[in-house]
Formats: C-alpha cells, sequence, structure tokens
C-alpha cells in the first residue's frame, strides 16, 4: 500500500484532482475535451482483471450520470505503459448484480491462506 500511495502522490501532480463521486468513485484524475475521460494510476507493469472493472465501474456511474459516453484508462508510471479500456456496461451491470447477490447471502467463515499474511483488509476477516 505504501508504494501504491508514492505512486499516488508522484505521479501525475499537474492532473491530480481527486474526483469522488456520491462516495462511490475516488477517481485519480479526469480529463474533459471533445470527450470526459477517466484516469486511474496503478503501480506494476501491467494490468489485471480487478484494475479493468475498476475503471469500467468508473465509466458505468459517471455515463449515468451525465447521460454521455465516458473513455478510460490506467496508467502505469513504472513501465509508462498507458491502456485504454473499451466500455462494456453489460460487463458492470453483472458484475453489480453479482454483488447484490453475495450481499444478500450468509458470510462465509474466513480461512486463513498464506496469501492472508500481509493483507491490508486482514481486519475485517480477523477482528
Amino acid at each position: 500500500m505504501k508504494i501504491g500511495d508514492f505512486i499516488d502522490k508522484t505521479a501525475f501532480k499537474r492532473e491530480k484532482n481527486r474526483l469522488i463521486v456520491d462516495n462511490v468513485c475516488a477517481i485519480d484524475f479526469i480529463r474533459n475535451g471533445n470527450t470526459i475521460e477517466v484516469h486511474e494510476v496503478k503501480k506494476g507493469k501491467s494490468g489485471n482483471e480487478a484494475q479493468k472493472m475498476q475503471v469500467l465501474f468508473y465509466m458505468y456511474v459517471l455515463t449515468r450520470l451525465l447521460h454521455e459516453e465516458v473513455r478510460g484508462f490506467i496508467h502505469y508510471p513504472q513501465a509508462k505503459k498507458v491502456i485504454e479500456i473499451s466500455p462494456d456496461h453489460d460487463k458492470i451491470r453483472d458484475a453489480i448484480e453479482n454483488v447484490k447477490r453475495i450481499i444478500n447471502e450468509e458470510c462465509p467463515k474466513p480461512i486463513r491462506i498464506p496469501i492472508c499474511h500481509g493483507c491490508s483488509y486482514a481486519e475485517m476477516c480477523w477482528s
């Protein structure tokens, strides 16, 4: 988490205007040209599905609020790489429905696995 905080504070300093939308999204920065662009800055050298879903969700929320399409990008400063995320509203709607279903299910008992060591969310499972 410390590395992520450092990258967050040092990359794109001129662009940094963290935007919080409805206490649901905390977008790193937005550019507004011909189209509105959502930009997230991540550590590492390549993306994973969770990072893409995060940007897709931000795009979905802004599209619904502004009634216009939004473009999305993930920046990897360490790799000097930018990935453009294509809108996929059906995928996000399905994910939202899955989250709602999971929330309504009974919470499983936590099981300690190797990845738990050093996890930032350990308090949630073990308190």
